[in-house]
């Protein structure tokens, strides 16, 4: 009986990234061979050997030779040369190799500084999440002349900064809530109808009655009113809505759901897990705890006096602490990991036409289907 042939399974794409990326760390710590650079006539202009396709063959150090020997464990490669750097020189190289979409992942990271120039990238996640873990759901398109990334298949939200606005809200409906609510708006047509039974002398009695009648409803009306709109939340119109600095839970609420009251409404909740102030409750039920308040605020006025903020998610009821160094106006989901969406919140630089990343922070997925799908974004 002749032997059947062994089939080798093929290698799995996130193994290989794992394998990549630590190869990548590896190399990076190594640093660079400070190999001296040979004399000669000067550089070429940035990205002229680029838009050429020439290959460098100088005796000097090439400004991405890291990246060059990280690309010898790729399938495809680029042809190396002078003038790029090493963050150009890994975006092309992600490019090549679409499959892995390495660059694609780095833009979901939060790294613990974020440069000023090419902010998608990054080495570490302060959410303690590696490369392989995060399921991209944009794609690279591109790279400018200034090393940003061109993204493709983007949802995006505007942040309000303004004020809060009027949200739409609908609530739970109850027998006792609609009287209630009824009542309310017979302040008035009670309180005429006795000025007009008093004035005509019809009965007077019966007039200051009335009058009596529509006071103490007028009085009572902002009450009952409230009362008629304190059922469970069951739909929010969608407001993505930054407060710079720390803002309290109950402050949030009066806000936006006004005087309402009610045992299970108005409520807002902290993020669990969504921010680098996220604090998870200890308990049965999953929640953010209290303390990030008082956590945030207490760097608010220590070292990060003047760069935390707060989002407020109106459609989730959620709120979150973080830091920037400018107030971000735009949300864009670019991924997930976790179970969770990531978001990342941009801040814009209306004179190259870019995006700079400010933060990221983890929310639910379904938040993206309230966000418009946009164009092309450049990121840098």
């Amino acid at each position: 009986m002749a032997d059947t042939p062994v089939v080798a399974a093929p290698p799995d794409p996130l193994e290989r990234l794992e394998r990549l990326t630590r190869l990548k760390s590896a190399i990076w710590k190594r640093g660079s061979a400070a190999l001296p650079i040979a004399s000669g006539p000067p550089a070429p202009q940035p990205n002229q050997d680029l838009k050429r396709g020439n290959l460098v063959t100088s005796g000097g150090a090439l400004r991405a030779e890291r990246v060059y020997a990280l690309m010898g464990f790729f399938e495809n490669r680029i042809h190396p040369t002078e003038s790029e750097d090493e963050l150009l020189a890994l975006a092309r190289l992600s490019m090549a190799n679409d499959n892995d979409r390495i660059a694609e992942r780095m833009v979901s990271m939060l790294p613990s500084t974020i440069t000023q120039r090419a902010c998608w990238y990054a080495n570490e996640d302060v959410y303690d999440t590696h490369l392989w873990d995060i399921l991209p759901q944009i794609q690279v398109a591109g790279v400018t002349e200034n090393g940003a990334l061109v993204l493709d298949g983007c949802r995006a939200a505007a942040i309000r900064w303004k004020d809060f606005p009027k949200v739409v809200f609908g609530t739970t409906d109850s027998l006792r809530r609609s009287i209630l609510g009824f009542v309310a708006c017979l302040s008035w047509p009670t309180l005429i109808t006795g000025l007009v039974v008093f004035t005509t002398r019809t009965s007077r009695a019966g007039g200051i009655v009335l009058i009596v009648i529509g006071i103490l409803l007028l009085i009572s009306s902002p009450g009952l009113y409230a009362y008629s709109r304190s059922g469970r939340i069951l739909s929010v119109q969608p407001w993505l809505i930054g407060v710079k600095g720390v803002i309290k839970k109950e402050d949030v609420e009066k806000y936006i759901y006004g005087g309402a009251r009610g045992h299970h409404f108005p409520r807002m909740f902290f993020t669990p897990s969504g921010s680098q102030f996220s604090i998870a409750e200890q308990g049965t039920e999953r929640g953010g705890s209290f303390k990030q308040y008082e956590n945030a605020k207490f760097v608010e006025s220590g070292p990060g006096a003047g760069q935390m903020y707060t989002l407020i998610d109106t459609y989730s009821s959620t709120m979150y602490y973080f830091r920037a160094e400018r107030a971000p106006t735009v949300c864009i989901f670019t991924g997930r990991e976790g179970g969770l969406g990531r978001f990342v919140l941009c801040s814009e630089r209306c004179n190259i036409s870019e995006l700079h990343k400010e933060s990221v922070l983890r929310m639910p997925t379904e938040i993206s289907q309230k966000m418009v799908s946009c164009g092309w974004v450049a990121l840098g």
